[in-house]
């Protein structure tokens, strides 16, 4: 008999193992709004931000595409090693990332789905909360394995 895949071994409620950015700094928001050529104030502008006070907190958010980009780092973290690739990444954005915010970003297993060799994969429902214990972006990714 040959040896176990990696998914063999994955079971549903598996745990990833968790993912701390930050603080996220103003810095941080600025590097991404450069690397994807999105300089709207509501990211690079603290004056305008305090003068506007979107939801009366007067700072600047990070993009949410920057919260994904960390919540696929989750995954290939722990999907990489073993040979795996990232199929597919839904998420929602509930609560904007703000300077100063440390996320956490967590994993479960919710799911396994057996395809011919090399299709096989699993879903993993991922949470992003920060200091504060908010749920700031939720999503589901999926995972295929050799």
């Amino acid at each position: 008999m040959g040896k176990k895949s990696f998914f063999d071994e994955v079971s549903i409620g598996e745990k990833l193992p968790d993912l701390r950015r930050g603080p996220i700094t103003q810095g941080d928001i600025t590097k991404h709004a450069t690397s994807n050529l999105d300089y709207n104030p509501i990211h690079v502008d603290p004056i305008w931000c305090k003068e506007v006070n979107y939801l009366d907190k007067g700072t600047t958010i990070a993009h949410g595409m920057m919260t994904m980009g960390i919540m696929g780092t989750l995954l290939a973290n722990w999907a990489y090693p073993h040979g795996g690739m990232i199929k597919n990444l839904q998420t929602k954005f509930i609560t904007p990332v703000r300077p100063n915010d440390t996320l956490t970003i967590r994993g479960e297993v919710v799911s396994k789905h057996f395809r011919e060799e090399g299709k096989s994969f699993v879903v993993v429902e991922i949470t992003v909360e920060n200091q504060r214990g908010e749920t700031v972006s939720a999503g589901i990714g999926e995972v295929i394995f050799p």
